[in-house]
């Protein structure tokens, strides 16, 4: 079996709290693993290096608007893995950036949401 079909099999309600539990997790032991901090330029480095060019989870694209960043994630692999991006991405959100990021839009091949942008700081 594949991820993408084991998740495929689980409730959206297991999906989810899988991905919670993830999201939460392993960000925290493989940021330090690659030499960064616990931070959101960490994070934005594990999203890059990690999910997209290493597990091919997505293609992201960031842009950065007065104090706000907006994530955006396509991928090719349906609805379900738009509910896991969804559910990693909050819980590695508030737990590493301590920031609950507004989900903008899920479609089948893609997730939009945007975080504030902490101040140094703040």
């Amino acid at each position: 079996l594949t991820f993408l079909s084991f998740i495929e099999k689980l409730s959206d309600e297991d999906l989810v709290d899988i991905a919670r539990v993830r999201g939460k997790e392993t960000p925290r032991e493989l940021i330090p693993l690659c030499g960064k901090k616990l931070d959101l330029e960490g994070v934005l480095f594990f999203m890059k290096t990690v999910l997209q060019d290493h597990c091919h989870w997505f293609t992201m694209h960031v842009f950065v608007d007065d104090g706000w960043l907006r994530v955006i994630l396509r991928h090719q692999w349906g609805r379900k893995w738009s509910r896991w991006l969804r559910a990693y991405m909050e819980s590695l959100s508030l737990s590493i950036l301590q920031a609950s990021p507004s989900f903008e839009e899920e479609a089948d091949d893609y997730v939009i949401f945007t975080l504030k942008i902490r101040g140094k700081g703040a």
